[in-house]
């Protein structure tokens, strides 16, 4: 197992920068983890690695984070009711100050 978490629990959310947070919860998204996953296996670490290699590149080459390439400018389910990809209603609850989104169709992985 890989521990990818903050000692409250989660997935660490202490970076100060909003524009990252926001990047992390797409990279979540994009790998069908739930943000309040507190142990992963080695498989979803690597999906995880391999997604955040691919998608933060092209966020460094438009500046700004991209979680769909074929629409750059739209998120799965960030600042939305309902999940761009199944139209699941989007959770939503407070994270280090900040209001986190996730689908809990698309977001179910909790530990693989």
């Amino acid at each position: 197992m890989v521990r990818a978490t903050s000692p409250q629990g989660g997935f660490d959310a202490r970076p100060y920068d909003g524009r990252v947070v926001e990047g992390v919860e797409a990279l979540l998204f994009l790998t069908g983890l739930d943000p309040g996953a507190r142990d992963i296996g080695a498989e979803a670490a690597g999906r995880l690695w391999d997604t955040a290699v691919r998608h933060l590149a092209l966020g460094r080459d438009a500046g700004q984070v991209v979680s769909d390439p074929g629409a750059p400018d739209e998120r799965w389910v960030y600042k939305r009711e309902r999940c761009r990809r199944c139209g699941a209603a989007v959770r939503t609850w407070t994270l280090a100050s900040r209001t986190a989104y996730a689908c809990p169709a698309d977001q179910h992985l909790h530990a693989i």
